[in-house]
């Protein structure tokens, strides 16, 4: 009797290995899912951000030859601005025939000062004077 006992006991423990050696197997198939999942969230995640990143550099960069475009755009229209007023037009008589605000011609006019002083004194558009 105490040999049978013996080979359950054996037996039992041989089952109890397969079901450990089972379950493990499952945990280390589903951690390689984990792993595998994971890295393609984090890879996916990070090419978002590389594109978000060349997109704003795009962005920046073109909104900045559009201001550098508008810029001439802008001393054309203070350009008319000064004629206008020598022309002896006042703000207020040029805002009325344009739709522009009184604000909006001293603003055009102010830049374009601000903008020549700058080239004058040889901060402006990097040329030399």
């Amino acid at each position: 009797m105490a040999r049978r006992a013996t080979g359950s006991r054996a037996e039992a423990v041989r089952r109890a290995k397969e079901l450990r050696a089972a379950r493990e197997a499952q945990r280390a198939r589903l951690d390689d899912q984990i792993e595998t999942q994971t890295a393609a969230l984090l890879s996916a995640v990070l090419d978002a951000e590389r594109v978000r990143e060349r997109a704003q550099v795009t962005a920046q960069k073109a909104l900045a030859d559009g201001e550098a475009s508008a810029a001439e755009f802008e001393r054309q229209a203070a350009s008319s601005v000064r004629a206008l007023r020598e022309l002896n037009l006042t703000n207020a008589e040029i805002s009325d025939l344009c739709g522009l605000s009184v604000g909006a011609l001293r603003g055009l006019l102010a830049q374009t000062r601000a903008g020549a002083s700058a080239d004058a004194d040889g901060d402006g558009d990097g040329e030399a004077a």
